[in-house]
C-alpha cells in the first residue's frame, strides 16, 4: 500500500493518523509519503509501515498494489 496525499495537500496529520489506524489491522506492507506532515507527529507506527517525507513515487507505484491518494493529476497519471 502505498499513501500520499501529494505535495500540495500534504500537511494533514490527522489524515494520516486515520490511514495508519486502518493499516494497523491489515497484514499489508505500507509506505507512507508525509510530504510537510512530520512522521513523528503521527505516533507508533504499525508493523509493516513506513512513514518518511519523500519517497521516490514512481518506484514506490512499482511495487503497490493499492495507492490511497487525494486524486491530484501528478498522482493520478503517474499511478
Amino acid at each position: 500500500v502505498f499513501v500520499s496525499l501529494g505535495t500540495v495537500a500534504s500537511d494533514n496529520p490527522a489524515f494520516f493518523r486515520t490511514a495508519l489506524a486502518a493499516l494497523a489491522s491489515r497484514p499489508w506492507r505500507a509506505v507512507v509519503a508525509t510530504g510537510r506532515a512530520d512522521p513523528a507527529s503521527l505516533g507508533p507506527l504499525p508493523a509493516g509501515v513506513v512513514a518518511r517525507p519523500h519517497v521516490p513515487q514512481l518506484a514506490v507505484l512499482r511495487q503497490a498494489d493499492i495507492f490511497l491518494t487525494h486524486g491530484g493529476m501528478n498522482s493520478v497519471m503517474e499511478s
